[in-house]
């Protein structure tokens, strides 16, 4: 029975643990198993707090570092994640969150330093054979027999705060030796297990006897067990009466030392008040002593200052009379200047008399003769002024119906061209007509433009719209314009960006988007070859744009010319277009308050510079523009979106079934009429939430029917957006109507002015043109060439012989091949393919044979 209670009580100290005697082999191994049962068996105040134990672990190298890491991987200390911390120094020891420090043999010099270093913090600190306990807590040291004890102050580990289990201290009081303790055991262990096999083999022959024992057993477990529960009682009691008593002295001695520190300050503060008083009588004497020579020298003052005031008086007297003696000598001179000059007047006046009666005779004869003449000539240039006036408003009126005749049938192209691109169930062949025809479209629309924004310009009718935009998406969007005509003339296309960490800038996006076409466009029509470049650069204040080319350049005597509208100098006067792009450039850049100069050598190139001024984008600003949506395509609304009536007026059927088109994918309730008579009569039954209403049209036009609409029940609360072919409609209708759509217009611009009016939230999808736009940029020759260099001869011919017939199918067959080698070639050969060419990839192949 007492190997029974023996092995029970190794149990109880080990097996708690949970580091079993088989996984103990080394010295590092139990020496943490030793740090881990003293923690488990520390108390510290305020546990429940504690997220994580932290164990720092201080010795050279990282043999027990890493053996306790290991052991304690899957233990918990108190149902609480372990932390093993590694300390080379005491310097690298953070003091805050660590509840328990252990230093090998090779640190016991730093022990008194560290002890002091952690003040009144509950820290357990464990060390390895040192020599004196007075700094330490708990120490771990090897006998005679290399056998492993510990030895407690439990002084030092009580001031801190924390408590040791009863059952360590029982063991040993302030020794322990639990290296003894633990081999005992271990050896307990394997006698009990032989004996366990002897009785396995004997069990059969005892069952009998062990019957008759059985009840003697139970009675003697009882005893032993109220005897243990009675002892153990009795050790909890008096650990509590010692601990009380403890405390008790502790805080009598901690009274009576703070009641000798205050009488010692008594005393101190009744010396010093003893001086204080002192110097107070001294100090009032002296004062009073002031204060008398004070009242003298105050009386003596206000002597001072009555003979003062006295003397400013007689002084402020004699300041008026002299000034008035001045002022009477002024007078007097000036009497005498004016009856001298009068004089002279009188001599010179009799003279100039004569002559002017002389000269008034011959002026009456002259213009007399010459009245008739300039009455001739006055009626000349009221006449031609007429004319002119009469020109310049035949000229605008041209010029809007023409804008307006070709901007209408111009939506229609480019609307459905766009809706139809980004239908994915179109094939690749019909897919790039429609390109061509949107491409087309577009280049048709800048023509126009052109023409109207020079006539803006002339009428000082072009006003900024500055938006907040990131630059790097208008050079995308200007590249990707003129990329296939740089392809076409087979040059390169060198672009620049530097923005220094500036995103967003508020700007007029549409002037710096048309300046940019117009420079590159002629940089790429005067170039045959070489390189066109395009810089662009944002620093803190100004925006800078560089577009230089090594085309056929200009002439010194023609620079003065090549910025008037309609002028094209040099070998440029027998290409085609309108004259105008340049002109339209410098008027933009003028009224965007920049600046803008060229430099050009005949035969060698043109470089023109652009320095433009930008306002900063505020926070809000900065969010919208990286959270833009008009990339994605608008599949439809969310649930919780608004929904909305929307009456659209247009009399182009063209038109109409492009903006139904539009809206029908938000599957609101829509209605079309087709004048504003239509549109009046429609309002009053249908009560729409939004109006789409056309400028012009028969019957009654969009502006009339607007200002009645406004005059009806409700009418001031639809929302009215007016559209219009015709580029110089102003916008004074804005009083009437909310919002104004030029045509051509685009989808993004409709679904933005919905989203901006009413709670509406649009479900999008990624645009696949976008991706592929964006890998046009991106597209290196020199990177192409690189690539299609790696592939075998054979895969070579064959890409060369499609390429050659232009035929896609074949081109298809072999770009399969391709993408299971090279991912980004066939995506690079593939967007060649779709922008017809071919010749990139024959003058490639050519170039690597050549290099062979």
């Amino acid at each position: 029975m007492r190997m029974i209670y023996i092995l029970l009580l190794v149990s109880f100290l080990f097996n708690n643990l949970l580091f079993s005697s088989e996984n103990v082999r080394s010295k590092n191994e139990l020496v943490s198993a030793y740090i881990y049962l003293l923690s488990k068996n520390t108390f510290w105040p305020h546990e429940k707090k504690i997220k994580k134990f932290k164990i720092a672990i201080m010795e050279d190298g990282f043999k027990l570092y890493d053996t306790f890491k290991k052991m304690s991987q899957d233990l918990h200390l108190k149902n609480k994640e372990i932390q093993i911390i590694h300390i080379g120094s005491k310097e690298d020891i953070d003091y805050k969150d660590i509840q328990v420090i252990f230093l090998d043999k090779n640190f016991r010099d730093e022990l008194k330093s560290i002890y002091n270093s952690i003040g009144p913090r509950a820290i357990l600190i464990i060390s390895e054979g040192s020599k004196d306990l007075k700094y330490s807590m708990i120490n771990l040291y090897e006998d005679k027999k290399y056998r492993l004890n510990i030895e407690l102050n439990l002084n030092n580990i009580q001031i801190h705060g924390l408590d040791i289990n009863n059952q360590i201290i029982l063991s040993g009081a302030s020794k322990v030796g639990i290296g003894k303790l633990y081999h005992s055991s271990i050896d307990a262990m394997k006698k009990q297990e032989e004996r366990f096999k002897k009785y396995q083999q004997l069990n059969i022959k005892l069952k009998n006897s062990l019957k008759k024992y059985e009840t003697k057993i139970e009675t003697l477990n009882k005893n032993i067990a109220d005897k243990v529960a009675k002892y153990n009682k009795t050790i909890k009691d008096i650990r509590k009466k010692e601990f009380v008593i403890g405390e008790k002295e502790r805080l009598l001695k901690k009274k009576e030392h703070s009641i000798k520190l205050k009488e010692l300050k008594i005393k101190q503060l009744q010396q010093n008040l003893k001086q204080l008083k002192e110097k107070l009588s001294i100090h009032k004497d002296t004062l009073d002593e002031k204060i008398k020579d004070i009242q003298k020298q105050k009386k003596i003052l206000k002597r001072y200052l009555k003979t003062l005031d006295e003397k400013l008086s007689e002084i402020k007297e004699l300041d008026k009379q002299i000034k008035y003696q001045e002022q009477m000598i002024k007078r007097n001179k000036d009497i005498r200047k004016e009856q001298e000059a009068e004089i002279q007047q009188q001599k010179t006046s009799l003279y100039l008399i004569g002559v002017i009666a002389v000269l008034l005779l011959l002026f009456a004869i002259y213009f007399y003769t010459n009245k008739l003449k300039y009455q001739k000539i006055n009626e000349k240039l009221r006449i031609a002024k007429n004319e002119a006036i009469y020109a310049n408003k035949a000229k605008s009126i041209f010029i809007s119906k023409m804008s307006h005749e070709l901007r209408t049938p111009l939506n229609a192209i480019l609307g459905f061209s766009d809706m139809l691109l980004q239908n994915s169930t179109i094939s690749k062949n019909d897919k790039k007509s429609l390109k061509i025809i949107n491409t087309s479209g577009s280049f048709l629309l800048k023509l126009i433009n052109d023409i109207l924004d020079i006539s803006s310009i002339e009428s000082h009718e072009v006003v900024l719209h500055e938006n907040a935009v990131n630059m790097k998406n208008i050079l995308n969007d200007v590249v990707a314009l003129v990329q296939n005509n740089v392809d076409a003339k087979l040059l390169k296309l060198d672009v620049n960006y530097e923005h220094n960490g500036i995103d967003c800038i508020k700007i007029d996006d549409k002037l710096v988007r048309q300046i940019l076409v117009n420079l590159l466009t002629n940089a790429i029509k005067y170039s045959n070859k070489g390189v066109v470049s395009i810089h662009i650069k944002i620093d803190k204040k100004f925006l800078f744009m560089r577009v230089s080319d090594e085309g056929i350049g200009i002439d010194k005597d023609d620079l003065k010319y090549i910025f008037e509208p309609f002028k094209q100098v040099g070998e440029a006067s027998s290409s085609t277009g309108s004259g105008l792009g340049l002109a339209i450039v410098k008027q933009f850049v003028e009224i965007m308050k920049g600046e803008i100069s060229v430099k050009s050598i005949l035969d060698k190139g043109s470089t023109f510079d652009i320095k433009v001024p930008y306002k900063k984008c505020t926070k809000d600003e900065k969010t919208k523009l990286n959270s833009d949506d008009s990339l994605k395509k608008v599949l439809g609304v969310s649930k919780d979106s608004e929904s909305l009536k929307i009456l659209i007026v247009e009399d182009k059927q063209n038109n109409i079934l492009l903006l139904k088109n539009i809206l029908s994918v938000l599957n609101f309730d829509i209605r079309i009429v087709e004048n504003g008579q239509d549109a009046v009569d429609e309002f009053k039954t249908f009560k729409p939430d939004l109006i789409f209403m056309d400028k012009r049209m028969p019957k009654m036009d969009g502006l009339e029917a607007v200002k009645i609409i406004r005059n009806l029940e409700n009418g001031d609360d639809v929302k009215i957006v007016m559209l219009s072919a015709n580029a110089f409609a102003k916008k004074p209708s804005e009083n009437f109507v909310d919002a104004f759509i030029f045509k051509p217009y685009k989808a993004k611009e409709i679904y933005e002015i919905i989203s901006k009016y009413f709670d509406v939230k649009y479900i999008y999808e990624e645009e696949i043109d976008t991706k592929k736009d964006s890998k046009n940029i991106a597209f290196s020759h020199q990177k192409f060439k690189e690539y299609l260099q790696s592939l075998d001869s054979k895969l070579l011919d064959e890409l060369f012989n499609g390429a050659v017939l232009l035929n896609s199918d074949d081109m298809d067959e072999v770009m399969q091949k391709i993408s299971l080698i090279n991912k980004e070639l066939y995506e690079m050969l593939e967007q060649l393919v779709v922008d017809i060419n071919f010749l990139e990839i024959l003058n490639t192949i050519n170039e690597i044979k050549e290099d062979k």
